[in-house]
C-alpha cells in the first residue's frame, strides 16, 4: 500500500523545519524532519538533496551521492541539485564525474558562485590549477567578499608558486596570495581556517615568527587541527627546534585517540624529530604504531630507512636500509628525499663504479620528467665580472664550509662576483665569515625550487655551483630548471650525481683518473693537485704521541656510523689481531644511540679481540673537545668503500697519520686524494692486506711515528692540501674551462676532461 502524500504545504513546513533545525546545529533531528518526505512517491527531491548534504557532512560519502542521485533524477534540472552531487562525488574520489557535475550546475546558472568554487577545489585535486584559479576569480567577480572564495584562491596561488605547478606564474602571484588570505581572515577573525591559511602562507615566503602566532591562534581556538599541528611543529622542525616540534606532536597525541588513520601525519613527524634529538627507539615504536594504521605509507619507510643508516645490524650491511628506501620510492616514485637518501647510501655499499653511476641515472629520471625547464640562457661575462652562484644547505659549522671558506677568501674579485643562495634555516660564526666573503648573499629556506630558479636567473649568474649534490638539504630541482647558462656540482657529493641537470663536475685526477669518465654523467674538470682546499675552525695544540705513555698503540676512526660496513670492520679487527695490545678508539653521533655500543663491541669479540680494546665515544658537541680527543689516537684508520674527507683533515691537522684503501669508486678514492696532496701517498693501501701492513708497520715503529706527529701539522700547512691561494687559482682556471665549453657549444665530457 502506498504512502499517503505529503500536501505541497506540508513538504514546505518540513523543508523549513529542517533549515531552522540546520541552522541551530540540530543535524540529527533536521534528519529526524526530512526522512518521512521519503516515504511519498515519488520522494521529495528537495529532501533527497539536503539529506544528501547532512550525510556528506557526517561522512556518510556512499549514501550522499546514492541521495543526490535520486534528486538529481527526479529534477535535472535543478542546479542546486547538481551542486550537492558534485559534492557527494568528490567525497567519494570521483574527481573527474565532480567536474561534469559542477560545470552542468554552472550551465543551468552561469552566476552561481558556490559551485565555481567547489569546482575550483575539483580541478586543484585533478592537478588542473590554473584553471582552478580561473573559476576562484570568477566567483569572486561575483561575490568579492566571499571567504571560501578568497580563501581557495589565496592557497591555489601559493601551492602554484611553492610547487611550480601550473603556468604563467608572475611576481605578483605571492603577494595577491597573501592579500587573498589577510581579506578572508578579516571577514571572520576567529576562524582557526583563516588562520591556518595564512599562518602556511606566511611560512611558505620566510616569515616564521608571524606564522607560528597565527598557528597557535589556531590551535587556540580548535586544537583538533591536525594539519594546523603538522605545519606547526614543521616550522619548528626548519628552525631546528626539534625538542620543541616533540613538545607539541606529543601534547597533541595525548589530547586524541591514538588509532585514528587520519592521525598517522602527526606520529610521523613526532617520530622525526624523536629521532633527530638522539631518540632513535622511542622513533621507531611510533613508527611502528603509525605503519599499523597506514601500512605502505612512503613517508614512514623513509624515516625508517633514514633510522637504519644510523644503527648496526645484524649483517652489517646496508641492504635493510636500502629496502626501506625503495619500499618508499615504489609507493611514490617522484618522491625526492627518498630518492636522494636511496642513493647516498648506495655510495656507502657498491663498490662497481659502472653500477653505481646506473643506479643514479635511472633513479633520477622520474624527477627531471616532473621539472620544466626554464628558456635556455646565454653567459654575458665578456661585458662584466663572472658572476659566480654557490647554492648550499651548509654555510654553516659543517664539512662544506671547511674546504669552501679558502676558496671564497681567495677568489679573484676583480674578474668574479660571488653570489651565495643559503637554503638552511641555521647561522652561526661561520655563516658570518660567509657571509662577508661573498658579493651577495640570499637567504632562500623558503623559497620553491621555481622562485629560487627565477631569482638566480634574474640574478644573472654565469655559472652556478652545487655544493650539495644529493646530500640532505639540496636544492636538485633548482638546477634541474636550468637557471644558469653553465651549471657544475662540487665538493658535497662523493660520486657522481647522475643527473643531466649537471654539464661539469670538479674532480681530481686521483679520485677520478684519466679514463674513467664513462661513469661520470658530468663533463669532468679535474683539479690540478686534489679537489680538497682544508680550512679548520680552530686550531688546538698537537700534543706527544699517546703510544709513547701508554706503550701500546690506539688506532682510532671518528667516522659515522653510515661508513661502518662488515667490509670496514672486517679491515679494522685484522689490524687490532696484526697489533697485539693495540686499541681501537671510534667516536660517532650514533654510538650514543642505546645498542650500538654493545654491538660492534660484541662482533670483535666474535673475531677474537677482547671488548676491552674498543673503546667507543658518543659524539662530542664542541670542534675543540672533537679534536682534542686525537690526543689519545696514534694511527687513524680510514673506512672503505666510502672514505673520510673532513676528519682525514682532521686527523691530520692534530698529527694523526690515516690509513685508506682505494679503490674503484669516486667516494673509495677520497682519502687517496687528500693524503697524496698531504704528501702521505705511503699510507694509501690497494687491497685488504696491504692496508692491515701499513698500519701495522707504522704501530711497530714509536719513534718513527712520534716524529711524524710532531712534524705532520707544518708538513699539513707546506702542502697542496693547504694551499688555499693556489687552489683558487687552479679552480678559477677551470671555471674559465666551463665556460669556454658553454661558448663552443661543447660541454661534454670528452671536451672538458683534463
Amino acid at each position: 500500500m502506498k504512502s499517503k502524500a505529503s500536501s505541497p504545504a506540508q513538504v514546505r513546513q518540513s523543508l523549513q523545519l529542517a533549515g531552522a533545525l540546520l541552522g541551530r546545529g540540530d543535524v540529527t533531528g533536521a534528519e529526524r524532519t526530512l526522512r518521512p518526505l521519503l516515504k511519498s512517491q515519488p520522494p521529495c527531491a528537495p529532501a533527497l538533496d539536503l539529506l544528501s548534504a547532512i550525510a556528506n557532512s557526517t561522512d556518510r560519502s556512499p549514501e550522499a551521492l546514492e541521495l543526490a542521485a535520486a534528486a538529481v533524477a527526479l529534477e535535472p534540472a535543478r542546479a542546486e541539485f547538481r551542486f550537492t552531487h558534485g559534492r557527494a562525488l568528490k567525497s567519494c574520489g570521483q574527481l573527474d564525474e565532480a567536474v561534469a557535475a559542477y560545470e552542468h550546475a554552472l550551465r543551468l546558472r552561469p552566476g552561481y558562485p558556490e559551485a565555481l568554487v567547489s569546482l575550483g577545489v575539483a580541478l586543484r585535486l585533478l592537478g588542473r590549477l590554473d584553471e582552478a584559479i580561473e573559476r576562484y576569480r570568477q566567483a569572486l567577480q561575483l561575490r568579492p567578499d566571499f571567504p571560501e572564495a578568497l580563501s581557495n584562491l589565496g592557497n591555489a596561488l601559493a601551492d602554484r608558486i611553492g610547487s611550480g605547478h601550473g603556468t604563467n606564474v608572475t611576481a605578483e602571484d605571492l603577494r595577491e596570495a597573501e592579500q587573498l588570505q589577510r581579506r578572508a581572515l578579516a571577514l571572520n577573525p576567529r576562524d582557526p581556517k583563516a588562520l591556518h591559511n595564512l599562518g602556511v602562507l606566511l611560512k611558505l615566503t620566510g616569515r616564521y615568527e608571524e606564522a607560528a602566532l597565527l598557528f597557535n591562534q589556531a590551535l587556540a581556538l580548535d586544537n583538533s587541527r591536525i594539519d594546523t599541528c603538522v605545519q606547526f611543529g614543521d616550522l619548528m622542525c626548519k628552525e631546528a627546534q626539534f625538542d620543541l616540534a616533540r613538545g607539541l606532536y606529543s601534547q597533541w597525541l595525548a589530547q586524541y585517540p591514538q588509532h585514528r588513520t587520519e592521525h598517522v601525519p602527526v606520529m610521523v613527524q613526532l617520530a622525526a624529530s624523536l629521532f633527530e634529538i638522539g631518540e632513535a627507539p622511542r622513533a621507531l615504536s611510533w613508527l611502528e604504531r603509525a605503519s599499523e594504521l597506514q601500512p605502505g605509507m612512503p613517508d614512514i619507510a623513509n624515516l625508517r630507512g633514514r633510522i637504519e643508516a644510523q644503527r648496526f645490524n645484524s649483517d652489517m650491511d646496508v641492504g635493510a636500509t636500502l629496502a626501506y628506501f625503495r619500499a618508499a620510492i615504489e609507493a611514490r616514485p617522484d618522491y625526492a628525499e627518498a630518492i636522494c637518501a636511496y642513493l647516498m647510501m648506495l655510495c656507502y655499499a657498491e663498490e662497481d663504479p659502472a653500477v653505481l653511476l646506473a643506479e643514479h641515472r635511472a633513479r633520477l629520471l622520474p624527477l627531471a620528467a616532473a621539472v620544466d625547464r626554464l628558456p635556455p640562457r646565454v653567459a654575458t661575462p665578456e661585458l662584466r665580472r663572472i658572476r659566480v652562484g654557490y647554492v648550499s644547505s651548509d654555510f654553516k659549522r659543517h664539512s662544506v664550509a671547511y674546504f669552501l671558506e679558502g676558496l671564497l677568501e681567495h677568489h679573484d674579485r676583480a674578474r668574479f662576483e660571488i653570489h651565495a643562495y643559503k637554503s638552511n634555516a641555521a647561522s652561526d660564526a661561520v655563516t658570518e665569515r660567509l657571509r662577508g666573503l661573498c658579493d651577495q648573499w640570499v637567504e632562500c629556506l623558503h623559497l620553491s625550487d621555481a622562485q629560487l630558479a627565477e631569482r638566480i636567473r634574474a640574478d644573472g649568474i654565469d655559472i652556478l655551483i652545487d655544493l650539495s649534490g644529493l646530500t640532505s638539504g639540496n636544492r636538485l630541482g633548482v638546477f634541474q630548471r636550468r637557471p644558469a647558462a653553465c651549471q657544475i656540482t662540487y665538493l658535497g657529493y662523493p660520486a657522481s650525481t647522475g643527473s643531466s641537470a649537471f654539464d661539469c663536475r670538479i674532480t681530481d685526477a686521483v679520485i677520478d683518473p684519466p679514463g674513467s669518465d664513462a661513469h661520470s654523467s658530468e663533463g669532468l674538470l679535474r683539479c690540478a693537485h686534489t679537489m680538497f682546499c682544508y680550512r679548520p675552525a680552530e686550531v688546538p695544540p698537537v700534543r706527544e704521541l699517546p703510544a709513547l705513555a701508554r706503550g701500546s698503540v690506539t688506532f682510532g676512526s671518528f667516522n659515522s656510523l653510515s661508513k661502518i660496513g662488515a667490509g670496514t670492520l672486517r679491515l679494522w679487527q685484522s689490524v687490532l689481531l696484526a697489533v697485539p695490545g693495540s686499541r681501537l678508539l671510534l667516536k660517532a653521533a650514533g654510538l650514543g644511540q642505546l645498542g650500538n655500543s654493545e654491538f660492534i663491541r660484541s662482533r670483535f669479540a666474535a673475531a677474537g679481540i677482547d671488548a676491552e680494546r674498543v673503546v667507543v665515544r658518543a659524539w662530542t658537541p664542541g670542534v675543540n673537545d672533537h679534536l682534542a680527543l686525537y690526543d689519545e689516537v696514534d694511527i687513524g684508520l680510514d673506512c672503505y668503500p666510502f672514505n673520510g674527507a673532513t676528519t682525514t683533515c682532521e686527523a691530520l691537522l692534530m698529527g694523526v697519520p690515516v690509513v685508506t684503501l682505494a679503490g674503484r669508486t669516486q667516494p673509495s678514492r677520497m682519502g687517496a686524494s687528500i693524503l697524496g696532496a698531504a704528501g702521505l701517498a705511503d699510507c694509501v693501501a690497494h687491497d685488504e692486506a696491504q692496508y692491515v701492513a701499513i698500519a701495522a708497520a707504522l704501530a711497530t715503529d714509536l719513534p718513527h711515528l712520534a716524529a711524524l706527529r710532531s712534524t705532520m701539522r707544518s708538513r699539513l700547512q707546506q702542502s697542496r692540501l693547504w694551499d688555499r691561494p693556489g687552489f683558487t687559482r687552479d679552480f678559477e682556471s677551470l671555471l674559465d674551462t666551463a665556460l669556454a665549453g658553454v661558448d663552443s657549444g661543447d660541454l661534454t665530457s670528452s671536451a672538458i676532461a683534463r
